[in-house]
Formats: C-alpha cells, structure tokens, sequence
C-alpha cells in the first residue's frame, strides 16, 4: 500500500540520516555518503539568464534554460575530428555574476593533469572577467566528509557552482543537492556524440542527466610487459583468468631482488575494494538483484560463487604457497602503496587508474616504457564473468541553488572545448580518454607512443555493454550500494575472515548488515 505523503517524507528524512552512520568512514576522494535532515535547498536563482554566446549557438532544445543553449562553436559537428577552426575555445556574452563563480576540484593523483584543470579553469574567469573562488577538495571540506559539508552548504544556500569529481549522482540525487543537466549534455552530444554505456548508467537517472561527463580515467589491470617476457608468458593472451594472473604473478617474481608480481593489497581501502569485487563478482556473485533493492549476497546461487571467490582470496593472502609473489608490507597498504610500488619498478602486476602510467610517461620514468593495460581477467567457476566499464568517470555537477547557474553551464562548455580535450590527451596520457563518441582518433591519442600500450585496451573496456559499475551491479546504482561501499563493506568482511571467521560466516554477517542498510535507505532489502 502506496504511502501517505506525510510518511513518506518521514521516510525519506529517515534514509537521508542513515548515510551519517557509513559517511564518517569515508574518504574524500571516494565516493561518499552523506548527512542527515530533510532536504532544505534553496530555490534555483531567479537573476535573468546569459545572452547566447557570441558564436553561433547550435539548435535550441525544446525543453532547454536558456543558459542551457549556450553553445561553443563547434556544437553540432559531427562526431569526427573537427575542422581546425572548430578547435578553438567557445567564447561567451558575460552574465550576471552573484558574488564569484565557485568551483571546487577534485585532486587527482597526477599533479600535472590537477595543474592543467585548475589553469583552464582560471583561463576561463579571466576570459569571462568572472571573480573566481576555486578550491580543491581538501581545502574545501578540511578534514570532514566532502558530501556532508556540500549537503550542509546547500541548507544553508551557500554552495558552490560547480563541483567536479567522481561521485555518483545517486547519493547526490537521492540528498537533493544537485541540480539535473539534462539539456547541457543532449546539447553537447551534438558535437561529442553519445556517453559510454557506464557513465549512462552512473549519472543518467530516472531518465535524466544529473551530470556532465568531462573524461573517462583509463584503469585496470597493469602488467610490466619485459617481466613476462622474460618467464615466456603473452600478458595479452594468457592472462584470461584471475587463476592464470596469479600463476603468472609467481613466475614473475624474485623477491630476493625486491620484485613482486602480486602488487594488489586487499587491505581497507579503495584499492583493497576493488580487489574484494574483482574476487566475487568475476566469479559470479553478486550483491543486489537487477532492481537495485533486494540483497542476493548470502542467497544462492550468488552464495557459491561468492564463497568461491572469497576462498580464493583467503588463500593468495594467507597460503604460505603464494608468499613469495606478495610484497612487503602488501597487507597494511593504503591506496598510494601500489602506485609508490609501481613507479619504484617493484611490482609486475597491479591494478589502478590510469594515473599510475601518465605520471610515468610525464616524469619520463622508465617503468612508462614497460607498462601496459590487459583486458579484464575473469573469475574461476561455473559462472566466471569478466564485467568491464569506465565507471568514476570525472564528471561535472551544478550544486542545487547554484548562484551562478548560467557562468557554470559556460564553464562546463569551455572545458568541453576540442582544444582543452587536446591538452588533456598531450599531458595525461593513457590516463586522460573522451567520454563520449568523439576525440578517439585526435592525433594527440592515436599518434602517442605511450597511449598506444592503452588505448585499444581501454576502449574495449570502456565501452563493455555491461556498464560495469562495480557493488551495484546488475542493479541500477543507489544510495544504499553507495553507504556500503563508503563504509569499506567489503574489506571489512574480508579482514574477517583474514581474523579467522570462516568465510561462510563472514557472509553471512555482511549479507544481515546490507540488509539493514537497504532498509534503512527505503529499499525492500530482503
């Protein structure tokens, strides 16, 4: 029974508070979840729109703001390399600035790909003679969860423009602090054609855009190809399996000259996570249903599969048989570990975002030389899959009650310009990919030496139709899958077993307490 509105305002009140308890865990970079109260957000500013741009601004969606038909020049070329003349940064009519233009910026791994944003960014409120306040995240939330601080800035009417990061829209959605952007991105498709199917799947809800996809970020399974060369193994052929990758890992390996061929921790942390996933849900196990709201976790046959990943895992960190292909220390790494490692020439086999090799390829270290992306391995069993997509892309949000709604949208165009995607794919490269149809076959991509060990790889990845986009999968993402995972869900379960609770039982537990998270959330649960 449907129910009443007043109730189902308590209810929504109620889930928005649970995301408190899993959000303090979290860590900025992440995905967070986020703070409590009922939604407080101010109305959209009523202040005139921008004039349309002083380029010809493409066919005006039918639904569109006004703001929303700002176009840059070259809006509505066909999705193959622009004409040269295309390729120049959109210029605007200023508007109505109330106070400054804020952004606050997500720092990535890669200083140089940070530098090159921020640069753009001001270029653009210079350009514009804009006031600008822009921050990175840290300096932003300080210490504290960035979501409770954006959530709590919003209530207040006192939140940043543009945010750009790589959360989810459904936590940010689902708190009501974001605005959709639905006609910015249909009119950007025009030049830029489609978005991957997992950026769809991770920011288009409900039928809508709730964000603006600015890059993919090439990841994965890394493998230092003159390692395997050495032992006779073909990384690209050979390595089809997660069984096959750990053989692999221990021929690789001389631990007496510090060289590791496992260099994956499943210790709490981001990295530790995707490892966790990679081990149930490429051998078939899975969290929730295709709805997203019911939890399958400990139910069969996602229970087998399940257990038979997570024994795998047990054994390659704990069986003194695979002790040789872990590096020192690989059970207390934290997420910069495996980088530190890769970049030192200590480790053959990683998986990481493609930051790892365009810091390489920029600080001209020679382990850029080696290092090269593989296809998704799979699980082992009866229903061993292997799930790939470009998910935690690097997206733009409008923050609801934006005060400058309409210098954000041109923001956003700007940075969509053919010549920064240009310096984007020059300075990070194998890092850096288009999110939609265009920019693959730009000669900053496809004429690089280094994006070469990459692209191919990833573009297969990229556009895997299961839009893989790790806990919530089949599901559609939501909430709960995002407070589960901010809570570190999955290598809290492992560290359990690691402690010596039987994975079974360890199962079990984690599967009674995503339960109770659905349901806290609103979701049926069981």
């Amino acid at each position: 029974m449907d129910l009443p509105k007043e109730s189902a305002l308590a209810e929504r009140r109620l889930t928005r508070r649970a995301i408190l308890r899993y959000s303090v865990l979290s860590v900025a970079a992440v995905s967070v979840a986020a703070a409590c109260g009922p939604s407080g957000a101010p109305a959209p500013p009523t202040t005139a729109p921008a004039a349309a741009p002083t380029v010809a601004p493409a066919a005006k969606p039918t639904t569109a703001p006004a703001a929303a038909t700002q176009a840059p020049a070259a809006a509505g070329a066909p999705t193959t390399a622009p004409a040269a003349a295309a390729q120049a940064a959109p210029t605007f009519t200023k508007a109505k600035i109330n106070g400054k233009l804020a952004v606050v910026q997500s720092r990535d791994f890669h200083p140089d790909h940070n530098a090159l944003i921020e640069a753009k960014i001001k270029e653009f409120a210079a350009q514009q003679d804009y006031p600008l306040d822009h921050s990175y995240i840290e300096a932003y939330a300080g210490s504290g969860d960035v979501v409770q601080k954006l959530t709590a800035a919003v209530q207040a009417g006192d939140a940043p423009d543009v945010l750009i990061h790589t959360l989810g829209s459904s936590q940010l959605h689902f708190l009501d602090i974001i605005d959709e952007v639905d006609s910015l991105e249909q009119d950007l498709e025009k030049f830029h054609g489609k978005p991957n199917p997992a950026s769809t799947r991770e920011h288009n809800l409900d039928g809508k855009w709730w964000a603006i996809p600015h890059f993919i970020r090439a990841g994965g399974f890394w493998v230092r190809q003159s390692a395997f060369k050495e032992a006779g193994i073909d990384p690209f052929t050979e390595l089809g399996d997660l069984g096959k990758l750990r053989d692999a890992a221990m021929k690789i390996s001389k631990p007496d000259k510090e060289f590791w061929g496992w260099g994956m921790t499943a210790n709490r942390s981001g990295d530790g996570d995707t490892m966790l996933r990679n081990g149930i849900w490429m051998f078939g196990g899975q969290l929730t249903d295709e709805t997203g709201q019911v939890v399958v976790f400990n139910k069969e046959p996602y229970r087998t599969n399940t257990l038979l990943g997570l024994n795998f895992l047990k054994e390659t960190y704990t069986d003194p048989k695979w002790a040789s292909m872990l590096p020192a220390g690989v059970a207390g790494w934290t997420d910069p570990s495996n980088n530190e490692a890769w970049l030192g020439g200590k480790i053959g086999i990683t998986s990481n975002a493609g930051t790892v090799f365009a810091k390489a390829v920029v600080d001209k270290n020679p382990v850029a030389d080696d290092s090269y992306l593989i296809l998704q391995p799979k699980g082992l069993g009866p229903a061993a899959r292997a799930l790939a997509g470009a998910g935690g892309a690097m997206v733009f949000f409008i923050m609801k009650g934006a005060k400058n709604r309409d210098a954000a949208e041109q923001l956003i165009r700007y940075m969509h310009s053919p010549d920064v995607y240009k310096q984007m794919f020059k300075i990070s490269t194998g890092y850096v990919y288009p999110p939609r149809e265009w920019g693959w076959d730009q000669p900053e991509i496809t004429e690089s030496t280094y994006a070469k060990h990459v692209t191919d790889v990833w573009k297969k990845i990229a556009n895997d139709p299961s839009g893989y986009l790790g806990s919530s999968y089949p599901g559609p993402p939501t909430p709960q899958i995002n407070a589960l995972d901010n809570s570190n869900f999955l290598t809290d379960m492992f560290g359990e077993v690691l402690g010596g609770k039987s994975p079974e039982d360890a199962l079990a537990s984690a599967h009674a307490k995503a339960v109770q998270t659905f349901k806290e959330f609103g979701a049926k649960g069981e």
